[in-house]
């Protein structure tokens, strides 16, 4: 198995969109992969639901057209303050719109589909971990989140 990661920070889904042509074929060319792992969300939460739902199932089209498989994954909890009280993520509606929009877009594609958001807080919920202990920052994760990420991913593959 190799692994290429072609993620950008910053882009939303409607700045991608409109460059997706471009985008997507110069992030596969050359490697034809057999899996490309979609995760949108974070820069997204401004956005209007309509034009992020479109431009979701758009993206998703043009990697299937280029012959892979999509897996769906939502972004991680937002801490938003320091220290973070717990699930003050859980408050940002905005954020959980978009999360909501991903769940939907992989049930109606039927593809493959991971639950970061919604596993992670079910586990601190359970005192199984600590959120704030897997983030680098209030949006990104830190190596012990990004070991969990690959956890739940690896969850899909056959051993």
């Amino acid at each position: 198995m190799a692994w290429t990661s072609v993620s950008e920070s910053g882009p939303n889904m409607s700045t991608l969109v409109a460059a997706a042509a471009d985008r997507i074929r110069t992030a596969l060319e050359g490697r034809e992969p057999d899996l490309v792992i979609v995760c949108f969300g974070t820069n997204d939460r401004k956005l209007d639901v309509a034009t992020f739902r479109l431009g979701l199932n758009e993206l998703c089209q043009r990697i299937e057209a280029a012959g892979a498989t999509v897996l769906l994954r939502t972004t991680l909890p937002i801490m938003e303050l320091e220290p973070a009280p717990p699930h003050i993520w859980k408050n940002d509606g905005e954020l959980r719109e978009r999360l909501d929009v991903v769940r939907e877009v992989a049930q109606a594609r039927q593809l493959a589909f991971v639950d970061n958001y919604a596993a992670w807080c079910e586990r601190e919920d359970k005192g199984r971990l600590v959120i704030k202990d897997l983030m680098a920052d209030q949006i990104h994760s830190n190596a012990a989140g990004h070991r969990l990420i690959f956890e739940q991913l690896l969850e899909h593959f056959p051993r």
